[in-house]
């Protein structure tokens, strides 16, 4: 494969229970770069009521790299509180510049902070971590990067201890004029918390213990099984299909993604902005409304609701098994059960946060048909949840308030 290509280029694997045959990965190129983005305590700042806003802050920073190449059909994973992307060096140079850019953004727009930081896979792989790279087709807009070996989880943890260079806001990397203005076009953050039907939603994040690529996909697809087992198919446990959507109403509920596009600044800027979302919204109202069949770009706007289910990004795996599953209390105690059996028999450990509803943040390209939603669950889902599978595993560093 040329090296430039090498994602392009990669072969679609057909079904989510796929992603755990070792021959549908591929090795990264050694030149390609692993780009971390995170909120820095993330864990005190949903503490304090900011879980929506360090949410956006993780899905902006996909939206700003997507707007670089142009598309989303590039190899990125996002965690709640942060995302990770593996590019392309040049791609990946002009993706931090962009990123020191959005750092000055979500620090005006929302008083947290985003750490950016990178290293190449070929320092990963020196320390024995694999970054093998898969494509997931999840539908007809929306291809998902699916990562095994430890190589991304090894990558974040470099990033969050300031192993490897990284760029924060109060570090002399950090440019607010970065050359690259960083571009969150495309971003939207419309829809209120969708409440769990059967009564809970779960941020689930479970970790196989073994390195050896097959022990690995044999356990996850043990837990796999137990999802199933527990909580039934996918149709009943798809947290954005198992719950009401409903857009935001009040002028209020878009203040989040308004002041994103006013790049953190108040006045004009943001009443602009607050304007220009307004009227998106009111269009889409009046298409569902009539069921009408009105365009804005790519999209079709009396087709958002199902959009929303089919192009969600609410399972994934990046060497771990990531999910937000909607459930009632029996399912879920099921299901923990066997997972408690598969975790003091020393195969797997996970973390789980429980909540009652699901978020949801957006990101439809304006430039190419490509969209994700990306899901996870209310009061901090996948943040609390990574939270407690580092206390299992023993993997706080030693500066701890700053690594999650």
């Amino acid at each position: 494969m040329l090296n430039d290509t090498f994602y392009e280029e990669l072969p679609e694997i057909p079904g989510f229970d796929a992603i755990l045959t070792p021959e549908n990965y591929a090795d990264a190129p050694r030149n390609w770069v692993i780009v971390v983005a995170d909120v820095l305590r993330s864990t005190e700042a949903v503490a304090a009521g900011k879980y929506k806003q360090v949410n956006i802050a993780g899905a902006s920073a996909v939206a700003v790299i997507s707007n670089i190449v142009g598309h989303l059909r590039f190899p990125f994973t996002f965690g709640g509180d942060g995302m990770t992307a593996v590019l392309p060096p040049d791609t990946a140079e002009t993706a931090l510049d962009a990123l020191r850019d959005l750092q000055s953004t979500i620090r005006r727009a929302f008083e947290i902070e985003l750490r950016v930081g990178a290293i190449t896979v070929g320092e990963v792989r020196a320390g024995r971590h694999e970054v093998r790279i898969g494509k997931l087709r999840v539908s007809e807009k929306y291809t998902q990067a699916v990562f095994d070996g430890a190589g991304i989880a090894r990558a974040e943890e470099l990033v969050k201890a300031d192993a490897v260079p990284t760029a924060t806001p109060h570090s002399a990397e950090f440019a607010g004029n970065a050359a690259t203005r960083a571009s969150t076009e495309g971003f939207s953050c419309r829809w209120r918390a969708i409440p769990s039907d059967p009564g809970e939603t779960v941020s689930l994040i479970v970790e196989a213990v073994s390195n050896e690529p097959r022990e690995r996909a044999a356990v996850s697809h043990e837990v796999l099984a137990a999802i199933r087992n527990s909580l039934g198919d996918e149709k009943q446990y798809h947290p954005v299909a198992r719950g009401p959507q409903q857009a935001v109403e009040h002028l209020a509920e878009i203040d989040n993604e308004a002041r994103l596009h006013a790049r953190g600044r108040g006045g004009l800027a943001l009443a602009r902005q607050r304007a220009w979302v307004w009227m998106q919204l009111i269009a889409v109202k009046v298409a569902l409304r009539w069921n009408l069949p009105l365009r804005y770009h790519y999209k079709t706007l009396n087709e958002i609701p199902r959009d929303n289910i089919n192009h969600a990004d609410f399972r994934k795996y990046d060497g771990r098994l990531k999910m937000v599953l909607a459930c009632d209390s029996n399912g879920r105690q099921a299901l923990e059960r066997k997972l408690n059996e598969l975790e003091h028999a020393g195969k797997i450990a996970y973390g789980a946060h429980i909540s009652d509803h699901a978020l949801i943040t957006c990101i439809m390209h304006l430039r190419a048909p490509d969209e994700v939603h990306f899901i996870d669950g209310g009061d901090g889902g996948y943040t609390l949840a990574a939270a407690e599978l580092k206390r299992k595993l023993g993997r706080q560093s030693i500066n701890e308030t700053s690594v999650e």
